[in-house]
Parts: C-alpha cells; structure tokens; sequence
C-alpha cells in the first residue's frame, strides 16, 4: 500500500507543472492576433485598411493596463476590432494580454 500511495504522490507532483503553466500567450497571439496587429507594429496593408489599429509602443503601455487590454481583446473595440469571447478562454485572453507586453517596444 505504501508503494501505492508513493507512486501516485510521484505522479501527481511531476504532473503538477504542466497543469500550472496556463495558456500559451505567444502561441495564441501568434494564431490568431499577428496577422493583422504584427509583433506590435500593425501589418502594412492592414494598417491602410484599419488606420486606428495602434501602434504598441511605450505610450501606448503607459496607457493602459492588463485589465484594459483584456477587455479590449474580450469585447472587441469600434467596428473592426472583432470580440473573442466566443472564441478564446479568460485564461487564453490573459496570456496573450500578458504577451503582448513582451513584445518589443
């Protein structure tokens, strides 16, 4: 019984991490944000489309906070912004809320 008991305490703190570590901010952002925001500079020929795509740049930071940008992702904003509550978890808009910040500035 007691070989039991620690081999399930050991599978259970191995798989421990991979449960903690959430959404995959990056790889979201990179499937479904880059094609029209870029890696913070708004795509060219989006931007001549959608000229108030912001550009992510410091000001634009100092601007706002995670809140605000999860609820930018979350509801959408103006008419070309599209919502993604209906297609990404609140732990997804988080971590691409999150990875967004990483971007360079």
């Amino acid at each position: 019984m007691r070989y039991v008991v620690a081999a399930a305490v050991f599978v259970l703190a191995n798989h421990a991490p991979l449960q903690a570590q959430g959404a995959d901010g990056k790889a979201l952002f990179e499937s479904n944000c880059k094609k029209c925001h870029g890696t913070g500079q708004p795509v060219p020929a989006i931007k001549k489309l959608f000229p108030e795509i912001p550009v992510w740049d410091a000001a634009f930071f100092a601007a706002r906070t995670e809140t605000d940008i999860v609820a930018t992702i979350t509801n959408g904003k103006g008419k070309n912004m599209k919502a993604w509550r209906e297609v990404l978890k609140a732990d997804e808009i988080e971590a691409i809320a999150k990875y967004i910040r990483t971007l360079p500035k």
